[in-house]
């Protein structure tokens, strides 16, 4: 028998305290209760609940992926931040925006771990929202923003 077989058998479903095991299992639920993220509201100022209330909601649905995975996805959207702020046409760039929904798919596709695949629909869930958001260059930040705030929920969970 091999190891891999023998830890099956055992029970043993991946690194972590069956604690965190229930913390991943409780990470599913939140894929369909997640809110719509509404960035602005009707005055044209950024809604403090995406920052606070809804951060929180997506980093906790995607408890089951890794910090790297995520952080991943984070650096790409970072790096496009960079290149439209570096370039002052927003339409040049307007583009590849939508190119970080195909990166985000092509992750999801290769994950073969039925929980981190759930958590891989959340993070293409808000991928997507906030593409369609991003029409202008100030609303791309407000994606950058959002998706910083889930970063900074993401990685101050007990993991």
């Amino acid at each position: 028998m091999s190891m891999g077989e023998a830890f099956k058998k055992a029970g043993y479903k991946g690194g972590g305290s069956p604690q965190r095991q229930q913390e991943r299992d409780r990470g599913q639920q939140y894929t369909v209760n997640l809110p719509k993220l509404v960035f602005r509201d009707e005055n044209g100022y950024r809604k403090k609940e995406l920052f606070t209330e809804h951060a929180i909601a997506y980093a906790d649905a995607m408890i089951n992926m890794t910090q790297t995975q995520l952080r991943k996805y984070y650096n790409e959207v970072k790096a496009l931040e960079a290149r439209i702020k570096a370039n002052p046409d927003f339409k040049t760039n307007e583009a590849l925006i939508g190119l970080l929904k195909s990166k985000v798919a092509y992750g999801m596709a290769k994950e073969n771990d039925k929980n981190k695949k759930e958590a891989f629909k959340v993070l293409l869930n808000m991928t997507e929202q906030g593409i369609e958001w991003s029409t202008k260059r100030e609303y791309f930040e407000d994606f950058v923003l959002f998706f910083e705030a889930v970063m900074g929920f993401f990685k101050g969970k007990e993991r």
